[in-house]
């Protein structure tokens, strides 16, 4: 690859980006895996329940796949929750670099956003809105990005009026 003569002033998210892209892929293969091991669990539990004793020790053999197969989830979820994270802030730690200004959180306060119980129900789709409006492209540097007011609709239909 030839040198670039400028150098590229974001931190890079790329391989980040298609790290977490290919994290959330095998979730979506994982989480198929584990839709058909819970239906041959519970055709296993029910043979085994209605007296077909030789599916036992197949159900046995099956419940410890499951629990396997449970803890590689487990395992996926945290480094996929960890390389989302991390792209988020520095995706946010990007945006001064696109010009926008009057953010409210920090990278490390987006980051942080995902992982306190309580906030985490209501901060990151703050957070994400935040990002995605900051870097929209319609707005130039220095231009606001900030959500206008919104005008109150008027209750008819048709023209609003200041007598309303």
């Amino acid at each position: 690859m030839l040198p670039c003569a400028h150098p590229h002033p974001f931190p890079a998210t790329r391989r980040l980006t298609l790290l977490a892209v290919a994290l959330l892929a095998a979730h979506v293969v994982l989480a198929w895996l584990v839709a058909q091991a819970v239906l041959v669990l519970i055709e296993l539990a029910w043979r085994t329940v209605v007296g077909r004793e030789e599916y036992r020790a197949l159900l046995a053999a099956h419940l410890g796949q499951f629990r396997a197969l449970r803890t590689i989830r487990l395992a996926l979820w945290l480094v996929t929750a960890a390389a989302f994270v991390r792209w988020v802030g520095r995706a946010q730690a990007n945006l001064p670099i696109l010009g926008a200004t009057g953010f409210r959180y920090a990278p490390r306060e987006a980051m942080t956003a995902f992982l306190v119980p309580g906030p985490n129900v209501v901060r990151p789709p703050a957070v994400l809105r935040e990002l995605w409006n900051a870097s929209d492209p319609r707005y130039p540097a220095g231009m606001t990005w900030q959500p206008l007011p919104r005008r109150r609709a008027c209750a008819g239909g048709g023209r609003c009026s200041s007598a309303h």
